[in-house]
């Protein structure tokens, strides 16, 4: 009897064993299945909503600490993802089972510690991390909206997280849909379109108001934070040889000029600089106009933008006739006119996100329900229900290039069920549904 006891005892234990393996092995699978793996969604971050410009830096990551974080993660935790780190954003974004781990790790690399991050940072998880990682690479969560420059750094943080190995096919196909968001917001709207920033508004009344710009020489006298990004802008527009530097410091306008390819000119030589120029930008900080009419008043020279405050320029110089002369406010009124633009985009940048991460979720469905599906599709269609188009017809639809009427009813039929799955119901239970509330063609 004792021995049957025993006997008894093992085979519990080994039932309690294999049922944990299996349990584990489930959960496992479950994990790299659609809804479920989209729960252990996460996202850490902090980000301009959340902290000034100096305890965010206390947050950011240089690209060697991420290469250092990036590998901690991978060797240490089960955690998938990548990293985005702006000027405006830190962001740990990837799916794991154990959130807390993530966090330690990524408050040791910064030495931020939890308390900072607890009052300035933000988790977020599950359905509404793929939300905000949506919106985010279209440039909604961007301190200006539709910054286009957010998706590079999202490629970026891909990337490099690519070489690190802690991407999986999970993460890659979301990524890949977030970047075909950005890529529609780009094309079929105006969210990132026009300019959102003073230096930008400058570059681009340049590129607008003339017509080939491959001749026109342009003097920017000026090289502090303004100066700097403008000519970034300008850069993009023009050769860096028909761009002349001049700063009140030497040093710094020729180690630029050095740098971009851009004409160094000594501030000794400012006249001749403007003699040359059709085009003067002018973003010193002097506190007082220290260019004058007759400064000015030269035949080459058309226009002339002023984007220092208080101005540099005296604004009788806009009274000569052959000079256009701008100033910040009038600069200001067209980012200003920009953004509402945006402002104005953003219900029709919202439906577009909507479909995608319809698209993403559906895809999902798919992915694990596929055969299921299509044989409950082929069954509904092979019975010639009349008025099954009518009852699909909510289904959200893609429009779809040389669909046939049936491929576009099983596209459509496609959505229905995988809409209805999200929401708990089987792939029967859907099927047998449709079967009682249709007819049969005659």
């Amino acid at each position: 009897m004792r021995f049957i006891g025993v006997l008894i005892l093992l085979l519990e234990v080994f039932l309690k064993l294999l049922h944990k393996y299996f349990c584990h092995q489930n959960k496992n699978s479950s994990l790299e299945r659609s809804a479920t793996y989209l729960d252990h969604l996460h996202i850490f971050g902090v980000s301009y909503k959340t902290a000034g410009v100096h305890d965010r830096q206390a947050f950011s990551l240089s690209e060697t600490e991420q290469h250092a974080l990036l590998s901690s993660l991978r060797d240490q935790t089960d955690f998938k993802g990548f990293i985005v780190s702006t000027c405006n954003r830190t962001e740990i974004i990837g799916t794991t089972e154990h959130p807390e781990a993530i966090l330690a790790l990524f408050l040791d690399i910064t030495n931020a510690g939890h308390e900072a991050f607890d009052d300035l940072g933000y988790h977020i998880s599950g359905y509404k991390a793929l939300v905000h990682l949506f919106r985010m690479g279209v440039g909604m969560e961007s301190q200006i909206p539709g910054d286009f420059e957010i998706i590079m750094q999202v490629r970026k943080g891909f990337r490099m997280a690519l070489k690190a190995g802690t991407i999986n096919g999970y993460l890659e196909k979301i990524i890949n849909q977030v970047i075909h968001a950005s890529k529609r917001v780009k094309t079929e709207t105006a969210y990132s379109t026009g300019a959102t920033s003073v230096s930008y508004a400058a570059a681009k009344y340049i590129k607008d108001s003339n017509d080939d710009l491959s001749n026109a020489k342009i003097t920017l006298y000026g090289l502090g934070k303004f100066g700097r990004i403008t000519l970034d802008h300008l850069l993009g527009l023009t050769d860096a040889s028909n761009i002349t530097l001049v700063n009140r410091s030497d040093e710094k306008s020729e180690q630029y000029a050095t740098e971009t390819g851009a004409v160094f000119c000594p501030h000794a030589e400012l006249n001749s600089a403007i003699d040359n120029a059709d085009i003067l930008i002018v973003a010193t900080g002097a506190d007082r106009p220290i260019l004058q009419v007759g400064d000015l008043n030269k035949p080459a020279l058309h226009t002339v933008i002023d984007m220092a405050v208080p101005s540099n320029v005296n604004p009788a110089v806009g009274n000569l006739p052959q000079l256009k002369l701008l100033n910040v406010d009038e600069l200001s009124q067209m980012t200003r006119e920009a953004l509402q633009q945006r402002h104005n985009q953003a219900p029709q940048v919202e439906q577009i996100l909507s479909q995608e991460i319809q698209e993403l979720l559906d895809w999902h469905v798919m992915r694990t329900q596929s055969p299921k599906i299509q044989a409950s599709i082929e069954s509904l269609l092979e019975t010639k229900y009349s008025s099954l188009p009518e009852l699909v017809s909510h289904a959200y639809e893609q429009p779809m290039n040389d669909e046939t009427e049936e491929e576009y009813l099983r596209h459509k039929m496609q959505r229905y069920f995988c809409h209805h799955i999200r929401r708990g119901k089987t792939v029967d239970m859907i099927q047998t549904e449709l079967s009682s509330r249709v007819s049969v063609t005659p």
